[in-house]
């Protein structure tokens, strides 16, 4: 950001990297070592990421001066932990008043257009043709408070699409497998089918909000973005007048369904064509997502395969970026 006094992002930072700069405290706890010494165990990060920290001498003098979501200014040296990176703290510190730090060099965010984003979200819309489902979807995205907190909303707290703009991103990825499905499969009722891609992760607009980090709200922790989005949902049929009783029930079926499985958080197993394809499509598009991201945010740039991943419980495999090089770094072999 123009301006801005951070300069170094976790994304470019290296093992024996030499790191003066500001980054948001994602987690702050007191550890004790095995010979032990007592430490500071912290996660550092800024909008490209996250990286896990440490501080081992006078921590007494530091520790009350900054919380977990605080802002703070260290000084460091970047090293390698078991393949992935770790930074050791000597100093840190809170800004001064002087110095005036953007909350946005902090947050991570979609590197898509927004605005162009939420553009082919209406354009989708416009073309659902059922006109219950039609006013269903312009009962959403006629609310101006509704858009504004949907397309800056993150997708998730830390497993994929976790960053602001996540939320529209996925959605529309989502709608966009959709629409193909329902081509590729004209038994398949399309415009429940892609409302329901559009709305199936409404309620976590009210699970989730971002301030200085990704958390949870009270009423996430305690409902769940499935249940949240069953009610809004519930709320907006009731308000249109006709709604049919038996595609209500349709609707309110895929979004309680669309994780799949009772123990992935669906009260319901999917039980309609189009319920199983919208929870298929969700985890395909939340699957690539954390591919990719395992693969551009690695930093062990010298191996084939990532470090190992935890979500997927897996090492992926990187591999060349160009497969015809391989090619012809094989043929140079024989």
């Amino acid at each position: 950001m123009e301006g801005s006094l951070k300069k170094v992002f976790i994304k470019d930072i290296r093992p024996e990297d030499e790191v003066v700069d500001f980054f948001l405290v994602r987690s702050k706890n007191k550890a004790t070592a095995k010979n032990g010494k007592r430490y500071l165990d912290l996660e550092l990060q800024d909008s490209t990421g996250v990286a896990a920290a440490k501080m081992w001498d006078g921590i007494e003098r530091v520790e009350k001066l900054f919380e977990r979501g605080d802002i703070v200014k260290i000084k460091a040296v970047a090293q390698s932990y078991r393949n992935e990176l770790q930074i050791r703290i000597d100093d840190i510190r809170p800004p001064s008043p002087k110095e005036n730090i953007p909350i946005e060099d902090f947050l991570p965010a979609t590197e898509k257009d927004v605005e162009q984003m939420a553009d082919q979200i209406a354009g989708i819309i416009e073309s659902v043709t059922e006109p219950n489902l039609a006013a269903l979807l312009r009962s959403f995205w006629d609310d101006d408070y509704f858009r504004h907190d949907f397309v800056r909303s993150p997708g998730a707290r830390n497993i994929h699409h976790a960053y602001l703009g996540g939320l529209l991103e996925h959605t529309l990825n989502v709608t966009m497998l959709a629409d193909h499905c329902a081509k590729l499969y004209p038994e398949l009722n399309r415009d429940l089918l892609v409302a329901m891609a559009i709305l199936h992760d409404i309620g976590k607009i009210r699970e989730l909000e971002a301030r200085g980090e990704i958390i949870f709200t009270r009423e996430g922790l305690l409902m769940g973005h499935i249940t949240i989005g069953d009610e809004m949902l519930s709320e907006k049929i009731a308000a249109i007048e006709g709604f049919p009783k038996e595609l209500a029930l349709r609707c309110k079926h895929i979004l309680l369904s669309h994780h799949g499985e009772l123990e992935f958080g669906s009260p319901i197993v999917p039980k309609t064509p189009e319920a199983i394809v919208l929870h298929f499509i969700d985890n395909l598009d939340a699957k690539i997502k954390i591919f990719l991201h395992a693969i551009e945010t690695d930093q062990n740039e010298a191996e084939e395969f990532t470090t190992y991943n935890k979500v997927m419980n897996r090492n992926i495999y990187k591999g060349p970026r160009q497969l015809a090089d391989a090619d012809r770094e094989d043929e140079s072999d024989e």
